[in-house]
């Protein structure tokens, strides 16, 4: 899969790493806080053959793309794909670290090239395709 190309250099994909699945997401961040409220990233996660990486949207006309979450399927002690109304959520959970519980919003699949929405796809079938990729890439 071809991803735009502020976003593949974004990512800084490893030797023989590409994207398999592509969606817009936000990700939740925890409360840093007795009084604090969490708050969400909006971006684009990519699922390849070896992790997922979570790279930050920002701008309107000017965007920019960052890295804020690489996780190596290896890493990973458990996770789900969460249907609601028609949206998705993908949970994952760490075997390592302080937090260890990784939760992105509204996944919503998207054009690789142009990041526009594309038809949804089902939970299940989500879940089935991200069940394949850890299998064949460390899990």
């Amino acid at each position: 899969m071809i991803v735009m190309t502020q976003v593949g250099s974004a990512a800084m994909f490893r030797p023989n790493e590409w994207p398999m699945l592509i969606w817009r997401t936000g990700q939740e961040i925890p409360a840093s806080g007795f009084d604090d409220e969490p708050s969400h990233i909006n971006g684009v996660m990519l699922a390849t053959g070896q992790r997922f990486i979570f790279i930050e949207e920002k701008g309107l006309l000017n965007k920019s793309y960052r890295v804020k979450e690489s996780i190596d399927y290896r890493a990973i002690a458990g996770w789900q794909v969460q249907p609601f109304m028609g949206m998705k959520s993908l949970q994952i959970d760490l075997i390592d670290g302080w937090n260890r519980r990784r939760t992105f919003h509204n996944l919503c699949e998207v054009d690789p090239m142009t990041l526009k929405p594309l038809t949804p796809m089902p939970a299940e079938r989500v879940k089935a395709q991200l069940e394949q990729l850890m299998r064949s890439g460390g899990k």
